[in-house]
């Protein structure tokens, strides 16, 4: 792409046009529906929107929900990855827990709710072997626990990704000056990660007040934005006006986040050199938080414990005979395995079609000749779609393509997907792209190699890891998003994630979890999938250096 400006450009304008396409005049549809009338602006809409207690209620109850689950998954997080970093708690222990925590981020969070209704109901199976009910589950206690079940393991892996990086040698640094315990933990763990403190907190907060599947099956009486949303733009006759209002009110919370997020991440601390040493031993401290951490994750597990156990009894809590008449009459039901197979269809295509679009922007922005201010929209395009919610995203495009052949087919669906997702993978491709040498194309252009040929040949194959984790992140979340779909699906491009929401209004829990459990194996399975191809990996360029290093001692001897 250093060679050809014209390639460039086109690349570009081709990119360019997708995004104004299916980004930015979606975005214009809804500003037009919520303050255009008879072609004129008339702000009365949202006058009376703004004036109505129930929206009112409803819009604080989500900041102050979303403020609290914020605070509470980002201490959770930090109490998680200090575990796994800074004590010598055994090393299976370690393991286990990093496992076990971010396993929710596999299923759909409209499943979290039914979990918690199963687990911690009125007859629930952790009610019944306590004896009593723990708390109302269709209060605040129980979203922000479904909250904190979807949000914990993204303040996990920001901790635990930020810990890695902290050099030991403050520590003892910390000890020669002689300073106290409390203050050696503020100087060297906490000090250094007070930007990431602050992004966990942004982050879960716009993570919380933006997600639609805990509140759709937990919310009960309570409404929330994204329900309320959800219940203006689903009936006989919908509210373009008030749903486009609501999408607004739900979209500057989340923009303003996002922004925020943005300049945050410019204050992180970075080492430039990282040394590691033998961490001490301290069996008070260890056990306390080990006793934390495995009391989190207990709680947890038997959330979903559900999932196992109500699938296969024949009606609980009635009836706890076990069956697997429920499984064998959701795999024969074809209906259900359509859904399945669709599913498994547009994530397929989100993540090929989604490593297409963010690989080539990367190239664009890292490795041509694109014009710095052009490199700048790119990234600009990338955050937008990290601040934009998926029922926001999804709502836009209703108003922008309800009456065009696009509307409930699967190409909307994989296309909102790769609006939704393209921050993630994009960022991926940035890094590893920039960390290869800068000469790979002066060397490409003097042996007379043309960048299609450079692409294919070295580019590409040392993006190869990369590449597969963009596949992953693209395909798990593809295959259990609901938010940006919910308003886009039709009677033959359902989803899993939509059947279960259209499942729970007639109550049958049973397949709810059954697909649930599809849905978690599948992930896995991709999951393993990928270990392996790393693993492989990993061993054949461990050959590789042996056969070097063979060589090289062969060589000298010969010498």
């Amino acid at each position: 792409m250093r060679d050809n400006k014209k390639i460039v450009m086109l690349t570009f304008s081709l990119i360019g046009i997708f995004f104004l396409v299916f980004l930015i005049f979606p975005l214009l549809t809804i500003f037009y529906q919520a303050f255009v009338s008879n072609s004129t602006i008339n702000l009365t809409n949202f006058k009376n929107l703004i004036s109505n207690s129930v929206i009112r209620t409803s819009f604080i109850d989500s900041l102050m929900i979303s403020f609290q689950t914020s605070l509470l998954a980002t201490l959770i997080g930090f109490v998680f990855a200090y575990c796994v970093n800074f004590t010598t708690v055994f090393k299976g222990c370690k393991s286990l827990i990093g496992t076990l925590i971010i396993l929710p981020m596999l299923v759909p969070t409209i499943v979290y709710g039914f979990a918690i209704i199963y687990s911690f109901g009125k007859q629930g199976i952790i009610t019944r072997l306590v004896g009593f009910q723990l708390f109302d589950i269709y209060s605040t206690q129980g979203l922000i626990l479904g909250f904190l079940i979807y949000t914990v393991p993204i303040a996990y892996l920001l901790f635990n990704n930020a810990m890695s990086y902290i050099d030991h040698q403050y520590f003892i640094v910390s000890d020669i000056m002689g300073d106290s315990k409390l203050r050696r933990f503020w100087v060297t763990i906490i000090s250094p990660l007070i930007t990431t403190i602050a992004i966990s907190i942004v982050q879960t907060f716009f993570l919380t007040f933006t997600d639609f599947g805990i509140p759709a099956s937990l919310a009960g009486s309570k409404n929330l934005m994204a329900t309320t949303l959800y219940n203006q733009m689903i009936g006989s006759v919908p509210d373009f006006a008030n749903g486009s209002i609501l999408a607004l009110m739900m979209l500057f919370p989340a923009l303003f986040s996002a922004l925020l997020l943005f300049r945050l991440k410019r204050f992180e601390i970075r080492y430039d050199k990282r040394r590691t040493f033998l961490l001490t031993r301290n069996r008070p401290r260890d056990a306390f938080i080990f006793l934390l951490t495995a009391s989190y994750l207990l709680i947890t597990v038997a959330t979903f414990c559900s999932f196992i156990i109500v699938p296969f009894v024949t009606n609980y809590p009635y009836n706890l005979t076990w069956t697997f008449e429920h499984i064998s009459s959701v795999l024969s039901n074809s209906d259900l395995i359509a859904t399945y197979l669709n599913t498994i269809e547009m994530s397929i295509l989100t993540s090929i079609l989604g490593i297409i679009l963010a690989y080539t922007c990367a190239l664009l922005v890292k490795r041509s000749i694109l014009n710095p201010m052009l490199c700048r929209v790119i990234e600009g395009l990338s955050q937008l779609t990290i601040a934009i919610p998926g029922m926001v995203l999804g709502l836009a495009f209703i108003f922008a393509f309800s009456k065009t052949s696009l509307h409930y087919t699967l190409a909307i669906l994989v296309i909102v997907n790769l609006i939704h997702f393209f921050a993630t993978p994009f960022n991926l491709a940035n890094q590893a792209l920039e960390k290869m040498s800068d000469h790979y194309e002066q060397t490409a252009s003097l042996l007379g190699d043309s960048y299609i040929r450079l692409l294919v040949r070295v580019i590409i194959p040392n993006s190869k890891q990369t590449l597969v984790e963009m596949f992953s992140y693209l395909f798990t979340n593809a295959m259990v998003t609901i938010s940006a779909i919910i308003f886009l699906v039709g009677a033959h491009t359902a989803t899993m994630t939509t059947k279960i929401k259209e499942l729970q209004h007639f109550n049958k829990f049973d397949d709810i979890f059954i697909l649930a459990l599809l849905l978690l194996l599948t992930n896995l399975t991709v999951k393993y999938v990928i270990y392996l191809v790393f693993t492989k990996e990993k061993k054949s360029f461990k050959q590789v250096l042996k056969v070097d290093k063979l060589s090289t001692l062969q060589v000298k001897k010969g010498a």
